[in-house]
């Protein structure tokens, strides 16, 4: 019986080892098993994180911008006053002068052979709509019995006065400090607008004379051949008819360098009265389509410019 509980606590004994045996097996296996999802997955997902933080370190939006670029293309404000304005016997002519500048011609006639000129130039504050001169040239124009001459005779140079534009009349107001030659008179544009003055309201915020005024200033550019003072009316990026694109005026410039109109597009623009212009939501359009402008934002005000031209 003694050899028999021997017997029988040997093989407990055996049974018990083996059965551990097969326990602490396992766990190598399964511990492996588990660490090598981790040690594939964590350095793809750094990887992962690396690549997208990259683009934001580069990216570099405001280094390709043009500062000055709205400086150069932006338009004079004496634009939207251009043209002639009158008041009795005298008027004053206003004309753009470069990039900021204006030129203005006052015309008195006194007689049939006798007329006062006066000559100025100077720059239109945007906000108060009021341009100061000092450089004021008065001369008589005396005509000959037949017309055919005339004499000049300067009575001053460099006045001073100043020019008050009131756009809500289309009207002007002149100051003049050597001779007060303008008191209480108020010169009406020949462009005042008549009862349609949102004829181009689809298009613009801007009214009828305003519109139809640009065109003509785009109009009469476009004739002379003047690439340089239309590249300023231009809004950039401009892309051409053949798919060029400009990105500045400079660009415009020197593209158009020595090119002329072929006798279609100068026949367009002499036939255009720059009047009752075609107009939907895209724009305004002249001459025959070769040209469309529009309401541009600005920086400090919406302007007029040119969006497509089919001549470049």
């Amino acid at each position: 019986m003694k050899n028999v509980r021997w017997i029988s606590l040997i093989l407990s004994l055996v049974m018990v080892f083996a059965l551990a045996a097969c326990g602490t097996a396992k766990t190598p296996a399964q511990t492996e098993n588990q660490a090598q999802p981790a040690e594939t997955t964590e350095p793809e997902e750094t990887a992962e994180l690396e690549e997208t933080t990259e683009p934001e370190e580069t990216t570099e939006p405001e280094e390709t911008a043009d500062p000055e670029g709205g400086e150069e293309d932006g338009q004079n404000p004496i634009m939207n006053f251009i043209g002639s304005y009158s008041c009795g016997r005298a008027s004053i002519d206003v004309a753009p002068d470069g990039m900021n500048g204006a030129k203005l011609l006052v015309h008195w006639g006194s007689s049939a052979w006798e007329s006062a000129n006066w000559e100025m130039s100077g720059s239109l504050d945007p906000e108060t709509l009021v341009l100061q001169y000092s450089d004021c040239k008065k001369y008589i124009l005396t005509f000959s019995e037949d017309g055919e001459s005339s004499t000049e005779t300067v009575e001053y140079e460099n006045g001073s006065g100043s020019i008050t534009f009131n756009p809500e009349d289309y009207t002007l107001t002149w100051q003049d400090d050597q001779e007060n030659a303008a008191e209480d008179m108020v010169f009406l544009s020949d462009y005042a607008p008549a009862e349609d003055a949102d004829y181009y309201a689809v298009a613009t915020s801007f009214d009828k004379v305003i519109v139809e005024s640009f065109a003509r200033d785009v109009r009469m550019t476009v004739l002379d051949e003047n690439w340089e003072a239309l590249a300023q009316m231009i809004a950039y990026p401009l892309t051409g008819f053949d798919g060029t694109v400009y990105e500045n005026a400079e660009d415009f410039t020197a593209a158009m360098a020595g090119k002329t109109l072929d006798e279609e597009a100068r026949a367009s623009f002499e036939a255009e009265t720059c009047e009752d212009l075609f107009a939907n939501y895209q724009g305004i359009s002249m001459a025959d389509g070769y040209i469309w402008f529009a309401e541009v934002a600005g920086e400090d005000a919406s302007l007029l410019k040119i969006i497509s031209f089919s001549l470049a």
